[in-house]
């Protein structure tokens, strides 16, 4: 006489993994892995980083976001050198903003010194020369525009 279990397709109707038949209904051993949720880290802001091996380079903002630099062109109009950008494997782990757009810059009006970074047509006040050297910004590559023009732009949060 053949085995009855002989017929039977492995696994059919059976939860994968190790359980006990006694044990009722059926608990898996595995465990389950779930992706770790993105947080913001605050503690990271103003460092510049990149995915290695890949172009994709950010900024993590003032609340501890990272932000996309789009290309070269808008990292260079933003930022000193690329001394210092940090290579990081789990940047998957940092909350994300949308990307800065293509030709974000740093701009001051004609006759303020206050010097702004204009991103997503909004400018943000850049608070100080602490925040400048904290963002690695380029002080050097600040557009000076019309006051007027400035002053017609909307605010956004401060850059700290």
């Amino acid at each position: 006489m053949a085995d009855s279990q002989s017929n039977r397709t492995p696994f059919a109707n059976q939860v994968v993994g190790a359980s006990s038949p006694d044990a009722g209904p059926r608990r898996s051993s595995f465990i389950r892995l779930c992706p770790q949720t993105a947080i913001p880290r605050p503690d990271l802001a103003g460092s510049r980083r990149v995915v290695p091996e890949t172009a994709a380079i950010f900024l993590v903002d003032p609340e501890g976001y990272r932000r996309r630099v789009p290309n070269t062109m808008t990292y260079n109009r933003l930022f000193r050198s690329w001394h210092d950008v940090v290579d990081d494997a789990h940047m998957e782990e940092i909350a994300e903003r949308p990307e800065f757009t293509t030709g974000a810059m740093l701009v001051r009006g004609e006759v303020s010194p206050a010097i702004f970074l204009l991103d997503h047509a909004v400018k943000r006040w850049v608070v100080s020369d602490a925040a400048l050297e904290k963002y690695w910004f380029n002080v050097d590559r600040v557009f000076v525009v019309g006051q007027s023009l400035i002053d017609r732009i909307p605010n956004g949060p401060p850059w700290r």
